[in-house]
């Protein structure tokens, strides 16, 4: 062994006790575990070792790092200090979809002994390493620490390297230079390099970037038909929200000559410009070199380059590389290096969804670092593990960076389109009536393979299907409420028409559910939209007119149940009678179970789609699908001149409560 091996041995050795060296990290097995990731990986391989509580306290009171940091664990668990029965602790390599790839994640299982420990049998932890990129174990351990200061010189070069990088990808459209929008922000003028100016380009080329921010309350400093002379004069930069600043002052960084910004470059008070700039802001966003994202700020006054908190703790331990061979690594729990988008201000915003997808190069200013999105992938800065939540990966990925990704089959198209349907609802909008409006440069995209008919939200491609969106279950609305706006901006048939979260059953998902339809059928579909010019934006008016089945029932919102009449008596006693005597039929052996039976557990489940504490109700019910033996469908109120209105929707019912009525047409407002 040389005397740098022997030097870089002993500090590897310094970070833990002598036991955790001997029985743990100074082992074959963790070497593999090390060593795991790879064509070759020993995806099963596992170190372990045995240690009582009262070992692992005596070597925290040591400084052993291990030590400490399986203490953290147990503490959560403990509920009493006398015990001190024995541990296994044991780590393995975990495959993650995250970039950048390597030996970045582990599973940490700690398993107490039977019978000695009674506050837990076992609990399985994700961590989560990284290193520096001078240590030995650099070409394994890939991920380094997040970085914070987003506004440094080593940060303004990371992402100059981002940009010619993202320059060689051949996934990635490169845009030397487009037409620029009619209005951009030249952020340093050649007379006047320090005064930026409101420019009116005429059909001028260039290269410019946009920005995606937050409104919040309504910004100052915005383009009127009053100031615009003014503004192409020069723009007074201090006087203008930090946003709009921290934007300028990114733009002249990376040294691209104009900028596009809503508030500054649509004349506010012009309903005439506003209509004319929205209709071709996917095409302004399409062709911007690249976007800004300032995703961390809920409002313009915040600004986004100040630097981010601090990183959670991290404690540092031995890499074994070889026999003599060693590095070190810092670890720390997973989540806390797990990023949710969905938590940033702007992804709660309905606009900025477009925004986000529609532009070819990112770069996002995020709560806890600086990250760029394009067609090859994401990246932190400083190469810091970059990781969606688990359940964000696969076919019901709903990532943007995923969702931005179009796909080769109509049937995989639909499925994005819902997907994108699914994180979209949930967002709002200044004004009610853009639901559909935000979402129109995205819209435009699907046109093409779901369309060309479009319906509020819905496509001609499986319209019937669509209709079964629904809203969050009655546990979710204490947190997540669900309204309908009192202004029309949608048929109570889309999902536009609701202000909150909805989702689709997965299973038009998952095959083409045209063919597990429930005798019904679309006779005419119309919707009437505010201007020839925005064709999946605003609507004023449409109708849906099917030919289908309907029955007639009660809503019992508190318990989600749904109970048919009883035929000689309308009431809701006679209906609960009814559903009573169904129920001990059905299930003779919980037939004394009046509670069971009250559930509604034999019969259909109901809700409807807008929050509250509502009574009974009687409702029809309208099957659209049938999976299996069950069908689902939506529950409807009469509205005005014989037509209906959707209220809610129902699952599990049986198709023998359908199947001996006629079919009718009905119409849906």
């Amino acid at each position: 062994m040389s005397a740098n091996q022997h030097q870089v041995q002993h500090a590897a050795r310094s970070l833990v006790c002598d036991r955790c060296w001997h029985d743990f990290f100074d082992t074959t097995d963790f070497q593999l575990v090390c060593l795991g990731y790879g064509p070759s990986i020993h995806i099963y391989s596992r170190a372990r070792q045995i240690a009582s509580m009262r070992q692992i306290n005596e070597s925290v009171a040591k400084g052993c790092n291990w030590c400490r940091f399986i203490q953290t664990f147990i503490k959560r668990a403990q509920k009493s200090k006398e015990n001190d029965g024995l541990l296994e602790v044991s780590l393995t390599p975990r495959r993650s979809a995250s970039t950048p790839k390597g030996n970045n994640t582990f599973y940490l299982n700690i398993k107490a002994e039977q019978h000695r420990l009674e506050w837990f049998d076992s609990f399985l932890i994700t961590i989560h390493a990284f290193t520096d990129e001078m240590d030995m174990a650099a070409a394994f351990v890939t991920a380094r620490k997040v970085q914070t200061d987003i506004n440094s010189d080593h940060a303004h070069q990371q992402i100059k390297c981002w940009l010619e990088e993202c320059g060689s990808h051949e996934c990635c459209v490169q845009q030397p230079g487009s037409t620029l929008p009619k209005r951009v922000v030249e952020v340093a003028p050649e007379k006047c390099p320090d005064t930026p100016r409101l420019l009116i380009t005429e059909g001028q080329k260039g290269r410019y970037a946009t920005l995606s921010y937050c409104w919040g309350v309504e910004p100052y400093g915005l383009l009127s038909m009053s100031n615009i002379c003014t503004y192409t004069q020069g723009l007074d930069v201090e006087a203008l929200p930090q946003t709009f600043q921290d934007a300028i002052a990114v733009a002249k960084t990376l040294r691209i000559p104009y900028l596009w910004i809503d508030a500054l470059c649509i004349i506010q008070d012009s309903r005439e410009d506003k209509m004319q700039e929205i209709s071709v802001m996917e095409r302004i966003y399409r062709e911007s070199f690249l976007t800004v994202v300032a995703a961390s700020s809920a409002n313009t006054t915040d600004g986004f380059l100040q630097p981010r908190p601090p990183p959670w703790k991290s404690y540092t331990i031995p890499f074994r590389l070889a026999g003599d061979r060693f590095g070190s690594m810092s670890i720390q729990e997973f989540e806390f290096v797990e990023y949710d988008e969905r938590s940033e201000p702007i992804n709660k915003r309905a606009w900025t969804l477009q925004e986000q997808i529609i532009p070819n190069r990112c770069l996002i200013y995020a709560s806890h670092t600086l990250q760029w999105r394009c067609d090859a992938g994401v990246k932190n800065l400083g190469n810091s593990l970059h990781y969606t939540s688990s359940f964000e990966h696969g076919k019901y990925c709903e990532t943007i960076s995923f969702l931005r990704r179009p796909a080769a089959k109509r049937e995989d198209q639909f499925t994005r389109w819902l997907r994108i349907v699914h994180i979209y609802a949930a967002r709002r909008a200044s004004l009610v009536t853009d639901k559909l409006t935000a979402l129109a440069g995205i819209t435009k995209e699907f046109s093409d393979t779901l369309g060309p008919r479009y319906y509020a939200g819905l496509w001609e491609y499986s319209l019937l299907p669509q209709l079964t969106w629904r809203t969050l279950p009655r546990s979710y609305h204490s947190k997540l409420s669900c309204t309908r706006p009192i202004t029309y901006r949608a048929p109570s048939w889309s999902w536009a028409s609701i202000e909150g979260r909805v989702w689709f059953p997965y299973d038009i998902f998952r095959e083409d559910a045209s063919d597990k339809l429930y005798r019904c059928s679309l006779i005419h579909c119309e919707t009437m939209v505010k201007s020839a010019t925005s064709p999946f934006g605003e609507v004023v008016a449409a109708s849906l007119k099917i030919k289908a089945v309907l029955r007639q029932a009660w809503l019992i919102p508190s318990r989600e149940a749904v109970l048919w009449l009883a035929e000689d008596n309308p009431s809701l006693a006679a209906a609960e009678t009814l559903h009573l005597a169904n129920f001990r039929q059905d299930n003779p052996e919980h037939a004394h179970d009046l509670q069971y039976a009250s559930e509604g557990v034999s019969g259909m489940e109901g809700k409807y789609d807008v929050s509250g504490d509502w009574p009974p109700a009687l409702v029809f019910c309208l099957p659209v699908l049938t999976w299996g033996s069950k069908i689902h469908g939506l529950l409807l109120a009469p509205a005005d001149r014989g037509t209906f209105r959707r209220v809610g929707s129902f699952d599990w019912g049986e198709a023998a409560g359908f199947d001996h009525l006629q079919r009718v047409e009905i119409m849906i407002v």
